[in-house]
């Protein structure tokens, strides 16, 4: 565990973070967030592999844009 100086809110106590900062999720942007998109393209390719289906279309709008 890492202890690392706290703002004003713990009035100047360290605090015992249960991960370094330059290893979190948040940081190095390591971390997943779920939405309905996600879980329903999980869903279907869990139904393939259990089905052993050979193939699947997934398909959706792209997040880049061409200028």
């Amino acid at each position: 565990m890492t202890k690392e100086k706290s703002n004003a809110a713990n009035d100047g106590k360290a605090i015992a973070r249960p991960i370094a900062i330059d290893r979190h999720p948040l940081n190095n942007r390591t971390y997943r967030v779920a939405t309905t998109a996600i879980e329903d393209c999980w869903e279907l390719v869990s139904r393939c592999l259990h089905y052993r289906i050979p193939g699947a279309l997934i398909y959706g709008e792209t997040r880049f844009r061409l200028i």
